[in-house]
């Protein structure tokens, strides 16, 4: 499959940086792996309990924002809810996911994929943000990503993919995406997307604000 040449690209081993540790082959995908598995669980978990106190729960439900990038307009909600049977839909998220650090010292780690260096300081599935370095977002090349992991507005239709990316929020220098119900595939080849996009370095950590 395509992803596992992207995979084995993006964990060559790096070099050492200062402040920055070289990680061990496979560790991000390890940690890009638990930190989806941990928001898929908590996903479940909390829409169980919406369930039990509403009338209605729908899950991963697009809507439109009035934002002026064509590739952040979209966003997807964790839930909809009605509470009693009379009560329209409210769009509704689950708690904002934990954030998981690449290394119990607390120090970032760096991955060198191609000629871009990768700095990640910490992980958190629905907000995890993207530094670009000075760089322009390539705008082109990020509405074709979201064509294989975002919701289209236009089909209205879910993509045919490893699940579903919820949104990406524009930020100062780069963006912020909310991975929702994706594979870490999904990271994988926006990584390698930017990569092939001329971006030589990036660094990706936890938002502190979810934007959504």
């Amino acid at each position: 499959m395509k992803w596992i040449g992207v995979v084995a690209c993006l964990l060559l081993t790096g070099c050492l940086a200062g402040g920055v540790r070289v990680d061990t082959p496979g560790a991000l995908f390890h940690l890009l792996n638990h930190a989806a598995e941990t928001s898929a669980a908590a996903q479940e978990a909390y829409g169980k309990a919406l369930g039990e106190t509403a009338v209605r729960v729908v899950r991963e439900v697009p809507f439109e924002t009035e934002r002026p990038e064509p590739w952040a307009r979209t966003q997807i909600a964790d839930f909809a809810v009605a509470r009693d049977k009379d009560a329209y839909l409210v769009r509704e998220n689950a708690p904002a996911a934990p954030i998981f650090r690449p290394g119990s010292d607390g120090i970032p780690r760096i991955y060198q994929h191609g000629y871009m260096t990768v700095v990640v300081e910490g992980i958190a599935w629905d907000r995890m943000r993207f530094d670009l370095g000075g760089e322009p977002v390539p705008a082109a090349a990020l509405e074709e990503y979201l064509a294989r992991w975002h919701y289209d507005p236009v089909k209205r239709a879910m993509p045919a993919s490893e699940g579903h990316i919820h949104s990406v929020t524009p930020r100062p220098d780069g963006f912020v995406v909310d991975f929702g119900s994706a594979s870490p595939v999904a990271v994988l080849e926006l990584v390698d997307l930017l990569q092939r996009s001329g971006i030589y370095r990036i660094h990706i950590t936890a938002d502190s604000l979810i934007g959504r």
